[in-house]
């Protein structure tokens, strides 16, 4: 067993920590301890320098990262399977498996495709059990993964991709519409049609295309289930899907659609760098990178998204951005988290360490017109 340890908030179910019970009717309450192993007793932790154990069946969840568990998790968790959210915002459902290795520890998932091993510092959270009087009622339109439009170290979100008109062989026509955030609602065609709700979750490590996660839910209620569908580029995308609610679409059946409504504008990219520029089209890349204090969008955060590609947060009426270097500017697109405003920006390290642009509203904007903001450190 091994001793080296992470500091975890674990959710009970029926066993409270000072070690009495309740019914399954109790209100769960997290309480904070280190996780050590996971064996055939339950789960070996650690509180307040005293070992004990919990069984399994009385941990509802292991939460790496704290905050309120929203419903649209615990939906994907119960009835023996399990849910495992990584920082990047994707999920990963299965069984959980072991607990082993030492800082981090090691978190292996057995899952459709095979076993599977995780870092604990690129775990999130794992939901057990939807303890009595939470997770949502099995309804129409409940989200299949969490709704993160920027998740730490991860893509920002683009709804936009996927937003508009499909055709498919399995769907009828699909269409797809943005409800803010990294939310998409829509409906399709076929068997009489439906309604479709879900998210968008972003690019994150070898994955880098987007994926649409929904739920889809037959107008007369008779039927629905869960899919996926990957980016493939702007006018394809192709997927899994299954039935009833909670199925593994990992096993689902093979669905694609092409897009007959015009594709989303495209990320900006700016001019191309000129022979003054240096060797490289994104040499300025290093100078902007970082947290910055800007008049405009407040505290910004920029971060390398691979290549010249660069993808951010504000937190002025908050929302994101995804740009890319362009010789010493970042040209970049923001969006805000409510998708109810938008434009376009460019972005260039100034004097002394500062950071100077010019921004404009509204998707394709003359960006060299707009109006002068900048900042520092």
């Amino acid at each position: 067993m091994s001793r080296t340890t992470t500091p975890i908030s674990t959710s009970w179910r029926n066993s409270r920590p000072d070690g009495t019970h309740g019914s399954d009717s109790a209100r769960t309450r997290p309480f904070s301890a280190e996780l050590v192993d996971l064996g055939a007793p339950g789960f070996a932790i650690r509180q307040n320098g005293a070992d004990r154990q919990i069984p399994f069946d009385q941990v509802a969840a292991i939460d790496f990262v704290g905050g309120t568990i929203p419903d649209s998790q615990w939906a994907l968790a119960g009835g023996g399977r399990h849910a495992l959210w990584l920082r990047s915002g994707l999920v990963v459902q299965g069984e959980f498996y072991d607990v082993g290795g030492t800082r981090p520890l090691r978190i292996t998932f057995d899952t459709a495709s095979g076993r599977r091993d995780f870092a604990s510092s690129e775990v999130a959270r794992i939901l057990l059990s939807p303890p009595a009087g939470q997770g949502p009622a099995k309804s129409p339109g409940t989200p299949t993964a969490p709704l993160n439009p920027m998740p730490p170290g991860g893509f920002a979100c683009n709804p936009n991709e996927v937003t508009g008109t499909w055709t498919s062989n399995s769907w009828g026509e699909i269409t797809l519409r943005a409800k803010g955030g990294c939310s998409v609602a829509g409906s399709y065609t076929a068997s009489g049609g439906g309604q479709i709700s879900g998210v968008v979750i972003p690019p994150t490590g070898d994955v880098k295309n987007q994926m649409l996660q929904f739920r889809w839910t037959r107008s007369d209620g008779n039927d629905g289930g869960d899919a996926y569908a990957l980016v493939v580029n702007a006018s394809r995308i192709e997927g899994r899907w299954c039935r009833p609610a909670g199925c593994n679409t990992s096993q689902g059946g093979i669905w694609g659609a092409t897009r007959t409504s015009a594709p989303p504008p495209a990320i900006p990219t700016g001019p191309v760098a000129g022979p003054g520029a240096g060797a490289s089209t994104c040499s300025g890349l290093a100078s902007v990178l970082g947290s910055w204090s800007v008049s405009a969008f407040g505290r910004l955060n920029l971060q390398s998204a691979g290549g010249c590609q660069v993808t951010g947060t504000y937190n002025n009426s908050p929302g994101v951005i995804r740009g890319v270097m362009s010789g010493a500017r970042l040209f970049f697109r923001w969006t805000r988290n409510d998708g109810n405003d938008s434009g376009e920006g460019y972005l260039e390290a100034g004097p002394g360490g500062t950071v100077q642009g010019k921004w404009c509203r509204s998707v394709g904007c003359d960006v060299m017109s707009g109006s002068v903001f900048g900042g520092g450190r």
